[in-house]
């Protein structure tokens, strides 16, 4: 564990007492910082992380920790032995596994009163409407149950699989695969920020603009764009990724690309055959100087460009 001094910028070691130095997760609560690891359970540090202490239950003392979730009044953990709830911040904790088949529980997430629970080894997505005294699965749809990760961006839920982004918006009784972008990657992290999200995968990590996801609903037809369009990258200027979208009102040969600004290619992000519809790319501007760049969807004889901005 490391902790930054914010007037000198450097990180210094805060691992007193903390007999397993191996965290995996962590959580600021009622002026406590609460620290889950990789063999040895729940830390609790009262002073900012300067020292450490183990909890009290015997029952998370040898158990790996994944994940934190929080109420006003209750803090979940997410452990390769099941879920766990403390009622005193993290002091005393106890189990609660009744209805879950798979108990390697790696994410945790609220929506409104339910919490969401997902297990990366095979058990997919969990839901529970009482604080965690029963949970039901929920994965009609999910095409891949190795749920690594789960987050909530209300009313859209979305879960990181071995395959893929799925996303639900009706509380987990149904999913969809959320964006093409990712059909394939392992998504191991999903994380808010305001009205981004930052999803880590095998490629790397890219930020998306929410709001500019499409649902891909299989079997229904969604509405075309009216017209061939290429939207502003979000965020702009950007460090290491941004998020674009374009419309195809009908199925085409595609190109984007990304040029500097003297002309030169640097990199092409799509090529070949797309349905008409919107597509969202994320671009990661990885290993480029910092500058203006031109990305350009080229269909055909016709084309469109946008700006992006990278700084380092």
């Amino acid at each position: 564990m490391y902790r930054l001094n914010d007037s000198t910028s450097t990180w210094t070691p805060s691992s007193s007492g903390l007999t397993d130095t191996v965290v995996e997760a962590l959580m600021f609560r009622d002026s406590v910082l609460i620290a889950g690891t990789n063999a040895s359970g729940v830390f609790r540090s009262l002073d900012s992380g300067a020292t450490w202490s183990t909890t009290n239950n015997p029952e998370t003392s040898a158990q790996r920790v994944f994940t934190f979730a929080a109420t006003d009044s209750l803090l979940f953990a997410g452990a390769e032995g099941g879920i766990y709830v403390s009622n005193d911040n993290g002091v005393n904790w106890s189990l609660r596994n009744n209805g879950l088949s798979w108990t390697y529980i790696e994410g945790l997430a609220f929506i409104g009163d339910t919490l969401f629970a997902c297990s990366g080894s095979g058990g997919g997505v969990y839901r529970s409407t009482n604080s965690g005294e029963l949970w039901t699965e929920c994965n009609t749809g999910l095409t891949n149950w190795f749920v690594n990760s789960i987050v909530a961006f209300p009313p859209k839920l979305f879960a990181g699989s071995q395959n893929g982004l799925f996303v639900s918006t009706d509380r987990g009784d149904s999913w969809r695969r959320s964006d093409s972008s990712f059909s394939g990657e392992n998504v191991f992290a999903l994380f808010v920020d305001g009205d981004e999200m930052l999803v880590s995968t095998a490629s790397g990590v890219y930020r998306i603009a929410v709001n500019l996801m499409p649902t891909l609903v299989e079997g229904t037809t969604p509405p075309l764009p009216g017209d061939f369009r290429i939207f502003p990258n979000y965020p702009n200027p950007f460090n290491p990724s941004t998020t674009l979208a374009y419309d195809l009102p009908e199925a085409a040969n595609v190109r984007l690309i990304v040029y500097d600004i003297l002309g030169r290619e640097v990199a092409v992000f799509d090529e070949g055959r797309k349905m008409a519809g919107r597509h969202v790319r994320a671009i990661t501007g990885r290993g480029w100087p910092s500058g203006v760049y031109v990305v350009r969807l080229q269909v055909g004889n016709r084309r469109a460009d946008v700006k992006i901005v990278l700084t380092r």
